[in-house]
């Protein structure tokens, strides 16, 4: 907001469209001073000399009394006019300073600070809020903004679905067929490239080695040369970088103008490895540059050439090679510790890391098997290895989960002392109770969790020391239910925990149990059971509505989720069947079903597309209302999943598989009372933002800057209109 004052005109012998030096006052008016305009206040001003004029804002300094110039409008096109020395400068008020309040326009979360001075927000999820358009500098503006309080239901929307941090890092933004990775030398930098956008990916980490702290930064296209790339190599420097693939058989080498940028790549020759592999699929270079490592999934074998001059392609010349396929028959990646006596071949028809032992360095004919270690929990296409030079970090890249996982080695070079960098919270393993886990399930309050398996044939109980945190499980007792079932494959509960259903693949059916103490497995005993081989010879899974009116199995042979009523409530010999809902096309080995508490959405998982499929029910509890809504990708973490569940208000979702034999935790969504945030460029009284209304209540807030937006000033004028 401008300073506006009463009579105050004075003249100014200042030339040109600079500062103005105030004069004198004009006859009959007093100095800005007098009127009392104060060191750095921002003054409308208005400016005539002879027929030109020059309306702005001003800030005044009271040392040496001078006028900076901000043109709104003016008789020179609305720019400053050219001040002859006899000009006469006064202050007045604008259309601006006078307008009446003016509803303002919202854009999703930002507010445009031109279109008004009044804003309404009623929210639909947690909502930042941003400033756009602010005055010029050195210009004030006030507006008020409206609050509306409203409770956000974002729970069961895999829109909002997010793992838990853990060793791995998403690369499907930019290529959904990452094939080759790189990593710069100390960690900052990391490279994928990719076989559907056929160019380089570069990333910032923020925390060296650390693939979670990765940011997209830019990429860099190699289709000219290769439009299938499988493999890519940097020079130590960053200066050079080579790039291999199968639609040239070649090795392309680039020089890069700025080193490790991968947008100063400029193409410079190649170097074909065709006579030697015809689908090559990883390349590798001794750190002196004088050779040359070719990995190929046509001849399975490791192909090695001497460059007579370092680093230069074009000097290559094909000396040996040395067979892996007695320990994989689809090689990808290749890796070779820096002193050149260890060897890592990395492929998918193990998908696992083989370590060799080279007894001559980097001669390859020296090679002997070492071992291997698995990575098919996380990547069953594994296409691309890479270590951190002290050999105590591993990284793998695949195009069946888009990303890259990182694992530790305990002992450095030792691929059999590397372990998965699992989440810290958000996921606890089963593998100790059962090595292939089926399904899950809650207690209805968080504090109880069960697992059943087909590896142990039982049921596994948790204790949960934090509801609802799969990190602070502990595991009590088991319970078998092989004598009625021997590949369990989905449970179920009661809601109140006196009961407790089975089924499995063995007897295609669904076996009820009563508990004598409620949630305590240990007191269940068999009952009865229904058999469901009439519509499915498969089952997976099973869900029961919460009054036990309705039940619903899912299977592997017909792909769709069928669907019985029960006469008398949760006794299942009075099941009768209805009718089914294919989910084929969606997923053609559905493994669990779950189902919003309402009915009006249904969650079937899948091993085939391994992801969680949605679906919107127009009818509550009607399968054959359900219409496919989206899905959300679980490949990254679980590559076998198994069973699904949620946590009753929707925000947590929780996913079981048989790859990595452990529970994910994911959130989805947020329910509550919306929370605002504003730009960081607003101060608070006492530097606490004020708290957000309630459901159903109105706050008001009044914001100012006196510096065009640099600084705003936030307070609340009205607070709990209902």
């Amino acid at each position: 907001m401008v300073t506006l004052v009463n009579r105050a005109k004075v003249g100014t012998s200042t030339t040109g469209t600079g500062t103005i030096t105030l004069g004198s006052a004009e006859s009959g008016y007093q100095t800005f001073a007098d009127a009392g305009v104060v060191d750095a206040d921002v003054v409308r001003y208005v400016i005539e000399d002879g027929t030109d004029w020059e309306i702005g804002t001003g800030t005044y300094t009271a040392t040496g009394t001078t006028l900076t110039r901000t043109v709104l409008e003016s008789s020179n096109a609305d720019v400053a006019i050219n001040l002859s020395g006899s000009a006469v400068v006064f202050v007045g008020a604008a259309a601006e300073d006078l307008a009446p309040e003016k509803v303002g326009t919202i854009t999703g979360t930002t507010l445009d600070l031109t279109s008004g001075n009044v804003f309404s927000y009623t929210p639909t999820a947690e909502t930042t809020f941003v400033f756009s358009n602010p005055p010029a500098t050195g210009t004030a503006l006030g507006f008020t903004l409206e609050l509306n309080g409203e409770f956000i239901d974002g729970g069961y929307d895999l829109a909002n679905a997010e793992p838990p941090a853990y060793g791995a890092f998403s690369v499907a933004a930019q290529d959904t067929s990452p094939e080759g990775i790189f990593f710069k030398p100390d960690g900052t930098k990391m490279y994928v490239i990719g076989a559907a956008g056929d160019n380089v990916n570069e990333y910032d980490l923020s925390t060296a080695w650390d693939v979670t702290s990765a940011s997209y930064l830019q990429n860099f296209s190699v289709a000219a040369q290769e439009t299938v790339p499988t493999g890519i190599f940097f020079k130590p420097d960053g200066t050079k970088m080579y790039v291999i693939g199968f639609s040239g058989d070649d090795v392309n080498e680039y020089d890069l103008s700025t080193a490790w940028d991968v947008s100063s790549s400029s193409y410079l020759q190649n170097f074909s490895v065709a006579a030697q592999e015809i689908s090559p699929a990883g390349v590798f270079f001794k750190p002196d540059g004088t050779k040359m490592y070719v990995i190929g999934n046509t001849g399975d074998d490791v192909n090695e050439y001497d460059l007579s001059t370092a680093w230069d392609v074009s000097s290559s010349s094909y000396l040996q090679n040395f067979s892996v396929a007695a320990q994989e028959t689809i090689p990808t990646g290749i890796f070779f510790k820096p002193d050149g006596a260890k060897m890592y071949v990395i492929g998918f028809s193990g998908d696992d890391v083989n370590e060799y032992d080279l007894s001559t360095a980097w001669d390859v004919s020296s090679s002997s098997y070492l071992q291997n270690f698995s990575v098919a929990a996380q990547e069953t296409i594994p296409q691309g290895i890479f270590f951190k030079p002290d050999g105590l970090k591993m990284y793998v890249i695949g195009t069946s989960g888009d990303a890259v996982f990182s694992y530790t080695l305990s002992t450095a070079w030792d691929v059999s002392a590397a372990s998965f960098d699992v989440p810290t919270e958000g996921y606890f393993s089963v593998a100790a109770q059962d090595t292939v886990p089926t399904g899950m399930f809650f207690k209805p309050d968080g504090t109880k969790m069960y697992v059943i398996g087909a590896a142990g044939q039982d049921v596994n109980e948790y204790d949960l020391s934090t509801a609802w945190d799969v990190s602070s499980a502990s595991y009590l007792q088991n319970f078998s239910v092989a004598a009625q079932e021997t590949v369990p494959t989905g449970m179920f509960f009661k809601p109140d925990g006196t009961k407790m259903y089975v089924i499995g693949i063995a007897g295609d059916d669904v076996n009820e149990y009563d508990l004598s103490t409620a949630w305590d497995v240990s007191t269940a005993s068999y009952l009865q059971n229904f058999s469901v081989a009439a519509q499915e010879t498969a089952p997976r899974g099973m869900f029961f509505k919460p009054d036990g009116t309705k039940m619903y199995v899912l299977g592997a042979t017909g792909d769709d989720v069928n669907e019985y009523d029960l006469s008398t409530a949760w006794d299942v010999t009075s099941a009768s069947y209805l009718q089914n809902f294919s989910v084929s096309a969606q997923d053609t080995f559905p493994t669990s079903i779950f189902f919003k508490p309402d009915g009006t959405k249904m969650y079937v998982i899948g091993a085939a597309g391994q992801d969680v499929n949605e679906y919107d029910l127009s009818t509550a509890w009607d399968v054959s209302s359900a219409s496919y809504l989206q899905n959300f990708s679980v490949a990254a973490q679980e590559t076998v999943p198994q069973g699904i569940f949620f946590k009753p208000d929707g925000t947590k979702m929780y996913v079981i598989g048989a790859g990595g034999d452990a529970i994910w935790q994911y959130s989805t969504g947020f329910v509550g009372d919306a929370t605002f945030t504003y730009p960081a460029s607003v101060e608070w009284p006492a530097g606490t933002p004020p708290t957000s209304p309630a459901d159903g209540e109105t706050d008001l807030l009044r914001f100012l800057t006196l510096d065009g937006g640099s600084t705003y000033y936030g307070r609340v004028v009205g607070d709990n209109f209902s």
